[in-house]
């Protein structure tokens, strides 16, 4: 082989290892940029379907199988941690992740408003922390 056929052929080794390195099956998005608030900070989780506001910033949905015939949207997830009663007494119960399917959105209980703002419903049946969930910031 002359040179010419070397570096031609290291050049397309070079060129496709790096786009190979660059295809992944990881979802990533951006951190939240700010800590967020929450409105309203204490709920019912019994009796009510109440719909929780985020606010705050980075909030980023990123798009999924883009090339398929179906592209979705994948939201930022969020997870609730009841951090006391409703005594005022601290509790460590493990955190509860709000229910976001990207595959069926009509049954998502996340919602992406912009990119400073996000809803998600606590509701009957979500879990059983106790009768109020206080939702902690940050």
């Amino acid at each position: 082989m002359t040179s010419r056929w070397v570096r031609a052929l290291l050049f397309a080794s070079a060129a496709g290892a790096s786009v190979l390195s660059g295809c992944g099956h990881e979802t990533g998005s951006p951190s939240p940029s700010a800590a967020p608030a929450v409105s309203p900070d204490l709920v019912c989780a019994t009796e009510l379907t109440t719909s929780v506001t985020v606010a705050g910033g980075g909030f980023a949905p990123m798009p999924n199988d883009v090339l398929q015939d179906h592209t979705k949207l994948i939201l930022p997830s969020i997870t609730l941690t009841r951090v006391q009663s409703l005594e005022g007494a601290g509790v460590t119960d493990a955190p509860v992740a709000i229910p976001d399917d990207a595959n069926d959105p009509a049954a998502s209980h996340v919602r992406w408003t912009s990119p400073q703002s996000m809803n998600f419903d606590v509701f009957p049946g979500l879990a059983n922390p106790g009768p109020a969930v206080p939702v902690r910031r940050g």
